[in-house]
């Protein structure tokens, strides 16, 4: 929620004929001297709305700042209030919570509700389901330790039939 929330237009790289987007994340509580880094990913839907899609889900919403905000968004922050303004830590979680109700997903499960940590853990578990190897995650995400062991226990046993045909074709 703290890089989301101070994440600026400006430190945003829409490369609309590679289709890849670069992000300059110059805050991080794991990064206390502020050295900051960069993150790109590609489009990974080909023009399909029903997968997930970091690069095609920023350049639709950049366009609604556009839209909603004027020419002179460089240096706004990329998720703003509705008045243009940065949004506190606690005002991500919560609109992260109200955008799950919308979407009709549950913002509580066993007793703990969507956190700060929710979007790093949910990534993480959804790329190490997909097979993604968990270094990768690692590097992804900046930890510098074994936490990410504690964030996926047991994700990867989601795509276990999947990963061992793969194996298997290629063996």
């Amino acid at each position: 929620e703290l890089e989301l929330a101070t994440l600026r237009v400006r430190r945003v790289d829409l490369d609309t004929v590679a289709k890849t987007v670069s992000l300059y994340l110059a805050v991080s509580k794991t990064d206390p001297e502020a050295r900051g880094c960069f993150r790109k990913w590609g489009c990974l839907c080909s023009g399909d709305p029903n997968k997930p899609c970091a690069y095609c889900a920023l350049a639709e919403h950049i366009d609604y700042l556009h839209m909603e905000f004027g020419d002179h968004i460089s240096d706004m922050p990329v998720f703003p209030g509705s008045d243009g303004t940065m949004l506190t830590k606690n005002m991500v979680v919560s609109l992260w919570r109200e955008l799950g109700v919308a979407a009709g997903l549950s913002v509580e499960k066993e007793g703990r509700a969507v956190t700060g940590h929710s979007a790093r853990v949910g990534g993480a578990q959804f790329l190490a389901a997909i097979g993604l190897d968990l270094y990768l995650i690692q590097l992804l995400a900046r930890w510098e330790s074994a936490i990410i062991m504690r964030y996926v226990k047991e994700a990867p046993l989601i795509a276990l039939t999947q990963t061992t045909k793969m194996k298997m074709l290629t063996s």
